[in-house]
């Protein structure tokens, strides 16, 4: 795994090369340490794939939280002022 070259997602090499595995489009990007590699998923665009079922996120233009649905990102609830990421939480101003 490694970030790419932008930091706006986390890539990983196989047989055919290097293939995007998600978006990290939170504020914390794409970063690598050692052999640690760190992506900010906080911030997804609708129907971005996912892998946790009910995790959530900020949409790309920052009015909705998203949540995981079988496999996709979907809008859960339209935020009136603007989605807010603290930590590992999610909510709406």
């Amino acid at each position: 795994f490694a970030c790419s070259p932008d930091k706006k997602s986390l890539v990983k090499c196989d047989t055919d090369g290097w293939k995007v595995v998600r978006s990290c489009l939170g504020p914390d990007a794409c970063s690598a340490s050692g052999h640690r590699v760190s992506c900010d998923d906080s911030v997804q665009p609708p129907d971005a794939a996912c892998e946790k079922e009910g995790a959530a996120a900020c949409s790309t233009d920052g009015k909705a939280i998203l949540e995981c649905k079988g496999g996709k990102f979907t809008k859960s609830r339209a935020c009136p002022g603007a989605c807010k990421i603290a930590g590992s939480l999610i909510s709406c101003e």
